[in-house]
């Protein structure tokens, strides 16, 4: 049985390592965001002595108790998107990216929570006095500056996309509208719920957009030529990649 998964997921000694890595990596990430957060809630004005920020959002729409709905959704997308990750042969790649991607936007996060802060949005957050190392509540003042559930929503979103996970176009077209429509719900239900500013939200989106976009680039031009990073990728993927390109380029030089 161990076998047999080693060899599905091509696992060896090196992506071993790699993995290990990464793995170690986004928790220690996770760990310092956290405690990022609880500084800033520290240092967070008190919103009952200072109002929140104008909001065009909140103007529009009231508050509504969708917290529930907030965290159901997004787990439900965290743990829909691994199991699809795991059906597909390439899953150590895809996770590998995933990780990299959230672990680098929390790290962009944690340089934005601890510089500013603002009267948070929601009244009935609490600030953070004590257990400063450990406490993890959503509730806390001052986590703003840009949504961290975002950031979960948003690459899973976004594997969702890159990736087919059907062989089949229609069904991958589908199932792209589907996930986009759950994220967006999540992201409303997020301002709704009153955990973040509209302004947190649309950050989100352009720091992890970019942030997955940039790993494209730094993949395909440097990642790709290390070793270890190599291993994560099987021999005929490989090949397939050159017959591809190959192929792509013939026809365009015909095409001269």
């Amino acid at each position: 049985m161990l076998k047999k998964i080693l060899k599905r997921y091509n696992i060896n000694s090196k992506n071993i390592f790699v993995l290990l890595s990464v793995v170690g990596f986004t928790i220690f990430t996770l760990y310092m965001m956290n405690l990022m957060s609880n500084v800033a809630s520290f240092w967070s004005p008190n919103n009952k002595a200072y109002e929140p920020l104008p909001d065009l959002f909140f103007d529009l729409f009231g508050y509504k108790n969708v917290e529930k709905i907030v965290d159901s959704l997004m787990y439900m997308m965290l743990i829909s998107t691994a199991i699809a990750i795991l059906i597909r042969k390439d899953a150590i790649l895809i996770f590998f990216r995933l990780a990299t991607c959230i672990s680098f936007s929390y790290l962009l996060r944690m340089t934005t929570v601890g510089i500013t802060n603002l009267p948070d949005p929601n009244l009935d957050c609490f600030q953070v006095v004590e257990d400063t190392l450990t406490e993890a509540s959503y509730r806390r003042c001052g986590d703003n500056i840009f949504s961290g559930h975002s950031i979960i929503i948003l690459m899973c979103t976004f594997v969702w996309t890159k990736y087919d996970f059907f062989n089949n176009e229609l069904y991958w077209l589908i199932m792209s509208v589907f996930v986009w429509i759950i994220c967006i719900t999540n992201l409303v239900c997020i301002l709704f719920a009153r955990y973040h500013y509209s302004v947190d939200i649309l950050l989100a989106f352009y720091i992890c957009s970019s942030v997955w976009l940039i790993y494209d680039l730094i993949w395909t031009k440097y990642l790709i030529k290390n070793a270890y990073i190599a291993s994560l990728i099987k021999q005929e993927d490989i090949n397939n990649r050159i017959v591809n390109s190959l192929t792509e380029y013939e026809k365009e030089t015909k095409s001269i």
